[in-house]
C-alpha cells in the first residue's frame, strides 16, 4: 500500500535498491543477483528525516563509477 502523499514519504515506508559497479568505463549489467547491492531494503524514518539500509554497501573501490537503481513502492522485499 502506497503511503506517500504530496508532502513526501511516510515513516516505516520502505524502498528497494538496486547499486551495480561499472567494468572498466562501461557501465555494469543489472542483474538478478550479484549486484553492489540487490534488492537491498532502505527505510523511512520520519523524525530524522533519513532512511536505514537493511545491510552495510562497501565500495569496490575509490575510484569505479556505479548506477544506482531504486524502486517504491516495494511488493515484496528479502533483506
Amino acid at each position: 500500500m502506497t503511503r506517500a502523499n504530496d508532502q513526501g514519504f511516510a515513516d516505516g515506508d520502505v524502498i528497494g535498491v538496486y547499486i551495480v559497479d561499472y567494468n572498466g568505463t562501461l557501465p555494469g549489467t543489472l542483474q538478478a543477483s550479484g549486484n553492489r547491492a540487490t534488492n537491498l531494503a532502505y527505510t523511512y524514518a520520519e523524525k530524522s528525516n533519513s532512511w536505514t539500509a537493511a545491510s552495510d554497501i562497501y565500495w569496490k573501490d575509490n575510484n569505479t563509477p556505479i548506477d544506482i537503481y531504486g524502486y517504491y513502492p516495494e511488493p515484496a522485499l528479502h533483506p
